[in-house]
């Protein structure tokens, strides 16, 4: 038994070993087989290359024949004057169905370069050609179909060259340097149904398009920095497809009215995605109205939904209007639009959207596109569900972190497809339930019940506008505050209820941010200091120029808002591109301070509040001149100054007169003066020395204006005791010269100061308080 035991045990492991081989060779050959035919098939179609003894031209050209036998050669990085050679020697009387130059350098494309082959489709792009003779296709106008010249620096259609190509049906010569297109560039290419102008800065001509009335159906003029609708593409009977995304219009009609569109009697689709619409009115889609069947207006500046514009195209079938201001989808928006199949209202600040604007579409309408940070998703949003349980309504969003529900947070992480019908609820709901009297016990005061009612009171409408949104938030808070002790009330199987808060609108950097309109402005801790980064901010002549810069990805775009030093309230520029760093206020008036600032779009409430200070500047506009304030200022110094100058010249020629006075008394004879004057003591100094005389000036009525307030007491300069002989009379220490007079009186500073700085030895405190005061008067 135990041999048997074994010899099973030791045949086992050989078999698994055996598996296990097989099992790895199984492995490597589904690693290695895709490279393998790989490189089988790059050997094949490098084989397939007209030329043999060329190893460059093998290295980097790939070559195939379809099924009639036409030829395919695809470069990149190529030598052209070697290929070129190789294809004039080798495939001269080869059919080439596509001859693909990339990323090689072709600075001209000369005349007669491809005259001994016949090549279908063309395409040299990224080989920065600058020129294209006259005759470059001279002998290609038979064969050549399409021609793609995309991604050059061309400057200038090569309309010359072009006038051969009579079998022309596609032109590409978009993301080159042209910059105008002038009258009947394109009117000998009569076949031409396709012409991509696209990413370039390029000014039509009113006859830029004529000569393709009857062939023309697809143009794009992607990118073109077009500010209206170019006139050159009226007429166009035939256009089916028009691109105008990514431009500057903001307007529909244009200048011209109902002519916009005149004359598009084939347009079934329209593109106006990314450009800066803020207003379609009624007429905007004149001429077409009754032919357009898909139209994009995503990503725009639309603050409210064009119910009048969009019910005149009674044909509509797909809309795009994804990524507006919209903040309320009126219920009569798609009533005059019986067919649409495709709708896109993902990235709007909508709170709901009403099952009556779409009912009349439930057998129509097989793709939603809604969600985003703001959606409530309650019992107003239960028919989507229901909808998708018929199986007769797919819906998406290309929003992220919310991908569909905005509210209540923990439904952010769900979509559509995973909720049950009852999970939606309203704030309606429960607010009665906790407002029935049976579920409040005895222990709830009357106080308590009257509280409840009047909160109650607001949540019966179901209105959806911020406001009441709002009132919503706050009132259910009062709710809570006013029964914490309530236990009676029965529990429910519902989700609790959604109270629609306000909705952070801050985005991470990966996050095409939604615009919000009537939200109350409440700012979430999230940093966003990068979002606009102002760099510099200056005059030049009578505009200032704001320059910034911002790190956040995907944002909307940008709005200069400015204001006068003092006012409160900003005004506010056009929006500006997501692409623009630079904005130029004109005709700003002069001798003002001007605060300018840089928001983005998605800031509705703007006010000097509200706006960081990180993203305003403060601009002078006159630096050189004297401002009124300036004027203003230095007269009045010049004015104190001028007072105070003067005051010390009355004030030091006084004093010399009083010191001439007093030297006149001593040199007197003690015999000549009165007794009664010298208090009895004839020819006798006073014992107080010649100081305690100066009590006698008064007699002097020339004098008796300074009686008062003596530049010489006896705080400046102490009295001597006594005197045994009279001494000449010397210029007394505090008696203040010219010079000192004059220095004083130089700093109209000095003259405000009320300290004794300057009183000590020479003038007492209280003199020049009072001189003070007169020249503040």
């Amino acid at each position: 038994m135990k041999v048997n035991r074994q010899h099973l045990t030791l045949t086992s492991l050989r078999q698994r070993r055996a598996d296990s081989e097989v099992t790895r060779r199984r492995v490597c050959l589904q690693l290695w087989l895709p490279t393998v035919l790989t490189v089988i098939f790059v050997h094949c179609a490098r084989g397939q290359c007209p030329w043999k003894d060329s190893p460059d031209l093998q290295a980097t050209c790939v070559c195939a024949f379809n099924l009639a036998r036409q030829l395919s050669v695809q470069c990149d990085q190529v030598d052209f004057p070697v290929l070129l050679a190789a294809l004039n020697s080798s495939a001269r009387k080869i059919s080439i169905d596509l001859l693909y130059i990339n990323n090689s350098t072709i600075s001209t494309i000369t005349n007669d370069m491809f005259e001994n082959l016949a090549i279908h489709s063309l395409q040299i792009s990224g080989c920065k050609v600058k020129k294209i003779e006259n005759n470059a296709f001279k002998s290609q106008g038979q064969y050549l179909k399409n021609l793609n010249l995309q991604d050059n620096e061309l400057t200038e259609v090569p309309v010359k060259a072009l006038r051969v190509l009579t079998s022309l049906s596609l032109l590409d010569i978009s993301k080159n340097k042209i910059s105008s297109i002038e009258n009947y560039s394109f009117s000998t290419l009569q076949d031409l149904t396709t012409l991509k102008l696209s990413d370039n800065n390029i000014t039509l001509a009113p006859h830029a398009l004529s000569g393709l009335e009857n062939s023309l159906k697809n143009l794009n003029l992607k990118g073109t920095k077009q500010k209206i609708v170019p006139e050159c593409i009226r007429g166009l009977q035939s256009l089916a497809f028009l691109d105008l995304s990514q431009n500057s219009i903001r307007e529909l009609p244009g200048p011209d009215g109902s002519l916009t569109f005149d004359g598009l009697d084939s347009l079934t689709a329209l593109n106006l995605e990314r450009n800066l619409l803020v207003n379609l009115k009624r007429d905007a889609f004149t001429g077409i109205k009754n032919t357009l069947s898909s139209l994009s207006l995503l990503n725009n500046l639309l603050p409210e939904f064009p119910t009048e514009a969009i019910a005149t195209l009674s044909d509509l079938r797909v809309l795009d209007i994804g990524f507006n201001l919209l903040n309320k989808l009126p219920t009569d928006a798609f009533f005059n639009n019986p067919s649409i199949t495709l709708l896109a209202l993902d990235g709007n600040p909508l709170p709901t959207v009403p099952e009556k604007a779409l009912a009349h579409l439930n057998h129509t309408l097989r793709g939603l596109s809604i969600g985003g940070r703001f959606l409530n998703c309650d019992c107003r949003l239960r028919w989507i569900i229901e909808w998708i349980r018929n199986g007769e309504l797919q819906v998406t969003s290309r929003e992220r972190n919310p991908q569909f529900c905005g509210n209540p947070p923990h439904f952010r992480e769900r979509g559509f497809y995973s909720f049950e019908p009852n999970e939606l609820v309203c704030d309606l709901d429960t607010a009665m339930i906790a407002a029935s009297p049976s579920t409040i016990t005895n222990e709830f005061s009357t106080s308590h019940i009257s509280t409840s009612t009047i909160v109650t009171e607001p949540t019966t409408s179901s209105s959806t506008t911020a406001s009441s949104n709002a009132g919503m938030t706050n009132t259910s808070e009062t709710t809570i505050a006013a029964i914490p002790s309530t236990t009676a009330v029965p529990k429910t199987s519902r989700v609790p209820s959604i109270r629609p808060a306000a909705p952070t609108w801050r985005h991470a950097s990966h996050q095409r941010p939604p615009l919000v309109m009537n939200f109350p402005q409440q700012k979430p801790n999230i940093d966003d200091s990068n979002e606009v980064i102002v760099k510099n901010a200056y005059r030049q002549d009578n505009s200032v120029i704001i320059q910034w810069d911002s790190d956040v990805a995907n944002i909307l775009g940008f709005r200069v808002v400015y204001r006068l030093f003092g006012d409160k309230s900003f005004k506010q520029g056009p929006p500006l591109e997501a692409s623009e760093r630079e904005f130029k206020i004109k005709n700003v008036p002069s001798q003002e301070c001007i605060v300018v600032c840089v928001i983005s779009l998605e800031e509705v409430h703007v006010s000097p509040e509200t706006v960081p200070y990180s993203q305003c500047r403060e601009v002078r506009t006159v630096s050189a001149a004297a401002t009124n304030m300036d004027k203003i200022t230095i007269a009045a110094s010049a004015a104190i100054c001028g007072t105070i100058v003067v005051a010390v010249l009355v004030f030091a020629a006084a004093s010399r007169r009083r010191s001439r006075t007093v030297h006149r008394l001593h040199n007197q004879l003690p015999e000549k003066m009165s007794n009664p004057c010298c208090g009895g003591l004839t020819g006798t100094p006073s014992p107080s020395g010649p100081l305690s005389s100066l009590a006698t000036l008064g007699a002097f009525g020339k004098q008796r204006e300074w009686d008062q307030v003596s530049a010489y007491s006896a705080r400046s300069i102490p009295r001597a005791r006594s005197y045994t002989e009279p001494a000449a009379p010397e210029p007394l220490p505090g008696r203040p010269g010219r010079a000192r007079s004059l220095a004083d009186g130089q700093s109209s500073q000095h003259s405000y100061s009320h300290s004794g700085r300057y009183g000590a030895p020479g003038y007492p405190g209280s003199l020049l308080g009072s001189r003070t005061g007169n020249v503040t008067r």
